[in-house]
């Protein structure tokens, strides 16, 4: 009988695993197994070589020289206010506003909700709920084809005036490897993307296979897996702190951090943070800007080596 393989040095362990797999595969997989669990290469080997699809996991290339950038979608580059305009021609300028409002504040507070109870759905679904929400509690009616026409025009919301500016600069520098990160569904975040037009330039500054969504972590931002869900797709497990978040909500802001990442707060409104939170658990975001092409600019600053 052959010593077991575990005993042997690593080189030629390796390299008759790759004979034994090429000829008697069958015969020998159980105990490539049990053998793998003491020597972790041989189970990277055995993987490689029969294609276990189960035990592999796919993560988007990408240049490890350049910073990671992670931007927020709703309120961040698209401007959740914005749907007032398609609510005023339904319910009139007197009531779009504070519609608005609502249903952003159920939407977000839906995710929150269904977070704590360790149960998911799509964030279609529950946008779709707090626009029924908002509009009931404002005792207002809506026909299925009002709700489907405003669906349809949460996916075309309107970019802020700055993120022109700043796919510039993340055209133009070169350092940053820029994606969306968004608690929105893979189908919202494409049609998002691809029918705003402030947010046109950005499809070329971002490149193909940068959105990155919550649907596969089943869990909506802060919880902590949908940070560890964006890390392990772009190659950044292990290096957190590597990973830059761009948003202009306090609860993602304090949600990367508590993550090990570095978050930068967009502050439109000029009021400076303020969030309560900070000083109950010791966090605040690592810088805060007045827009996203603020953002940008500090974050470069900030990545390049000094001299």
């Amino acid at each position: 009988m052959q010593p077991p393989l575990v005993n042997k040095p690593l080189k030629t362990t390796v390299r008759t695993t790759f004979l034994l797999l090429s000829v008697t595969h069958r015969r020998i997989s159980k105990s490539i197994l049990r053998t793998s669990y003491q020597h972790p290469t041989l189970l990277t080997v055995y993987r490689l070589t029969t294609g276990d699809a189960k035990t592999t996991k796919t993560t988007m290339s990408r240049d490890r020289s350049k910073t990671v950038v992670a931007f927020d979608l709703y309120g961040t580059l698209l401007s959740t206010e914005s749907i007032a305009k398609e609510l005023a021609t339904l319910y009139g300028d007197e009531n779009a506003k504070g519609l608005a409002a609502q249903w952003r504040r159920y939407q977000l507070e839906y995710t929150w909700r269904i977070n704590s109870m360790g149960t998911y759905r799509p964030f279609s679904e529950l946008t779709r709920a707090a626009l029924k929400h908002a509009i009931t509690e404002k005792k207002l009616a809506m026909s299925e084809e009002d709700e489907g026409r405003l669906m349809d025009a949460y996916n075309g919301l309107e970019a802020f005036p700055e993120i022109e500016a700043a796919m510039d600069a993340v055209e133009r520098d070169g350092s940053v490897d820029a994606y969306v990160f968004s608690n929105g569904t893979d189908d919202m975040v494409r049609a998002s993307i691809g029918t705003s037009p402030g947010l046109a330039r950005m499809s070329r500054a971002l490149g193909p296979g940068k959105l990155v969504t919550v649907e596969e972590a089943r869990c909506f931002k802060p919880d902590p897996r949908t940070y560890a869900h964006f890390a392990e797709k772009v190659g950044m497990s292990g290096r957190e702190d590597g990973i830059w978040l761009v948003s202009s909500n306090p609860f993602d802001a304090l949600g990367a951090r508590a993550a090990g990442w570095r978050s930068a707060w967009i502050d439109r409104s000029g009021t400076g943070w303020i969030d309560g939170l900070s000083g109950v658990i010791g966090s605040a975001p690592t810088i805060v800007a007045g827009g996203v092409d603020e953002a940008v600019k500090q974050i470069a600053g900030l990545s390049k080596p000094r001299k």
